[in-house]
């Protein structure tokens, strides 16, 4: 085989069947011009494309393919890159691949390796000098280069894909001509040999799988971790458009396609595996409105029952979208709720899973994306306001849902939460505040009366005394020089967060002081913090020794007060998606709570468990009851909470 030669022997030639020698020897001479052979090309896998035999005879012509890829053929010089040698050049190169494309499995499993380096070059030199990148009718084209490699791709395994894949740049190439065909897609041009863009694309998608490595170029590539979210959503949302939106007309929606929107999904999760900052990108792509159109458009009875892989498809994307949701930004769950996609959730979770899919954890996979994502977003006053309409719609349907009672508790808070958004806005609360020295007693008073800190312009003091207790000694000074502009446009929905908090705490209180008594018990004091952790919107209390949470307290050195024994408690938040944790003091008008957990804890055996007092203490029990159910006033104050 003339590996190192430009010409066929003559004994390679006589190999080559008698009708079509001819033309093959007009492409393999070197007197011919590039466009004689580019012409002679053209017409030899013409011939073979009309041959039922060709996979019998295209062995024959592997000696031509590695003359017409020697290297020794490529231009000159680029220095026109525009003139007809040079396109004829690369017409024969790109002609000698799609003719190599024509083998069998074994043909090329067998000579890629040796014929690769032969056909990277002119790869790089087409796609790098841009000959005619938009063009699906010029095989010059980065599209129609990939086409040209399809069969390589989908057909070889082992070390010839390995050698594909593994070499430096394939990956930025990829991805320059992936954006190449995606516009060419738009704009509704076909590939050529009748490939349709979506298999061409999914074949080097797969591929990719088996090379994690190649994610940083295709980052390189696309121009970024934002453009390549970008790009795998607008390879989706093709996908779909293609599937025709329409879930009636199964016919046409092939299994093709349901393997390229498939690949498209777990190429997400392959990316985002490698790349946790695709999560981040992915927000701010069309990729919930992508898994909106395939839960709405193809989740209903109809195609389950005459295409269950369909099903299956968008049971997976509604999964995978349970990873993006509790990361996403505000905006984008209010878009989530409003555009129908959680409603598309309830009607999977409420149909069921698809038959053998039996697991009663995924089961229920489908409502716990929505319960995630309302749960979140009913933590901020302005999406809460802005979907409110849409939640109440979405609970309505909810409640029809066989399985809906399991979730009943949390569609009583957010019901709650929806009744707390219109007290927290209005005049008679917004106009009231307490006094941010924490050891100040006042805990209600009109803010026409507090006196307001120059510097931040945010904490609020009844008196000079207060003002000046606060900056010498609970730390406002320091405080003070790092309140921000950003701190201010976010007070409100802080705010918020916390009056949502103080909530939460007076509905469990109860347990958190079944807690504290606990706490009490076993350490002899009342040296504790109440940590209020949320978790799909759902608050999970906790009691903790304040000198045992080091990392609580790892970023907020300040956090030291000289507080009222008994009338101040320490609380610490933390809200999920969000690594900041908010310190508070809950004060109360009276030391009586405090007091009598103590006495309640001179009571009880040291070995007693707490959590069971009613059954083991039920007059002791009834007594924490009574301490939970006292009329004392109880607010978040100090100016910490800033």
């Amino acid at each position: 085989m003339p590996g190192a030669s430009s010409l066929l022997s003559a004994r390679e030639l006589d190999n080559i069947p008698f009708t079509l020698r001819a033309v093959a020897g007009t492409a393999a001479n070197t007197s011919s011009s590039p466009e004689v052979v580019a012409d002679a090309l053209f017409t030899l896998n013409d011939s073979l494309l009309q041959r039922t035999e060709r996979h019998q005879l295209i062995h024959t012509f592997i000696p031509l393919v590695f003359a017409l890829l020697d290297p020794a053929r490529l231009p000159p010089g680029p220095d026109d890159t525009s003139s007809s040698d040079f396109v004829s050049r690369c017409l024969c190169a790109s002609r000698a691949i799609i003719l190599f494309g024509m083998c069998d499995d074994a043909t090329m499993r067998s000579h890629t390796p040796k014929l690769w380096p032969r056909i990277w070059p002119w790869i790089q030199l087409m796609t790098n000098h841009d000959c005619f990148p938009e063009a699906m009718t010029n095989v010059c084209g980065r599209c129609s280069m990939l086409n040209v490699l399809t069969p390589l791709v989908m057909l070889s395994t082992g070390s010839a894909v390995r050698t594909v894949f593994n070499t430096p740049g394939f990956g930025v190439f990829f991805a320059n001509a992936w954006q190449n065909t995606l516009h060419c897609w738009e704009e509704g041009h076909r590939l050529n040999r009748g490939v349709t863009p979506g298999r061409m694309l999914s074949a080097f998608i797969q591929r990719c799988f088996q090379f994690p490595s190649v994610i940083d170029d295709l980052v390189d590539g696309a121009g970024g971790i934002d453009e390549l979210a970008a790009l795998i959503v607008n390879h989706i949302l093709l996908l779909v458009q293609d599937m025709g939106g329409n879930p009636d007309n199964v016919p046409e929606i092939t299994c093709d396609m349901l393997d390229e929107l498939d690949i498209a999904r777990q190429f997400v999760d392959f990316m985002c595996d490698r790349k946790p900052s695709a999560w981040v990108a992915l927000q701010s792509t069309q990729y919930l409105e992508a898994a909106t159109m395939i839960s709405r458009d193809f989740g209903s009875s109809t195609v389950r029952c005459y295409l269950e892989p369909l099903f299956l498809a968008m049971w997976q994307y509604l999964r995978q979208i349970s990873r993006l949701l509790p990361t996403a930004e505000l905006d984008c769950l209010v878009e989530a709720v409003n555009s129908g996609l959680l409603h598309s959730c309830l009607i999977c979770g409420s149909r069921g899973l698809p038959n053998g899919v039996k697991s009663s954890e995924e089961e229920f996979a489908a409502l716990n994306i929505v319960l995630d994502c309302v749960g979140q977003a009913t933590l901020d006053s302005q999406a809460l306001g802005a979907m409110a309409d849409s939640i109440f719609s979405l609970f309505l349907f909810a409640e029809m849902c066989p399985r809906w009672e399991r979730w009943s508790a949390f569609m009583t808070l957010v019901r709650s939460r929806l009744q707390l958004l219109p007290k927290f806005s209005s005049p008679a609360v917004s106009s009231t505040r307490a006094c941010d020295n924490i050891e100040c007693p006042i805990l209600q008073v009109d803010k026409s009366e507090l006196r307001q800190c120059a510097g931040c312009h945010l904490a609020l003091y009844c008196s000079k005394d207060c003002q000046k207790l606060a900056w010498m000694v609970h730390g406002h000074r320091e405080r003070c020089q790092k309140l921000t502009s950003h701190s201010k446009s976010d007070n409100r929905d802080t705010r918020f967060k916390f009056s949502i908090t103080l909530g939460e705490y007076k509905a469990q209180k109860l347990h958190i002081l079944l807690l504290q008594l606990d706490f009490i018990l076993r350490n002899g004091n009342t040296d504790f913090c109440v940590v209020m952790d949320y978790d799909g919107g759902r608050c999970t209390p906790s009691v903790t020794a304040i000198d045992s949470s080091a990392e609580l307290f790892a970023d907020h050195p300040s956090v030291e007060w000289d507080v009222r024994e008994g009338y101040t408690e320490l609380h610490a938040i933390r809200f999920e998606g969000n690594d900041r944790v908010h310190f508070l003091p809950l004060r109360r008008s009276s030391s009586v709570i405090f007091d009598g957990l103590e006495g309640l804890a001179r009571e009880l055996p040291q070995d007693v468990d707490v959590m069971q007092l009613e059954t083991s203490y039920p007059l002791l029990f009834e007594r924490v009851r009574e301490l939970a159910a006292l009329d004392v006033m109880e607010t978040y104050g100090g100016d910490a909470n800033l």
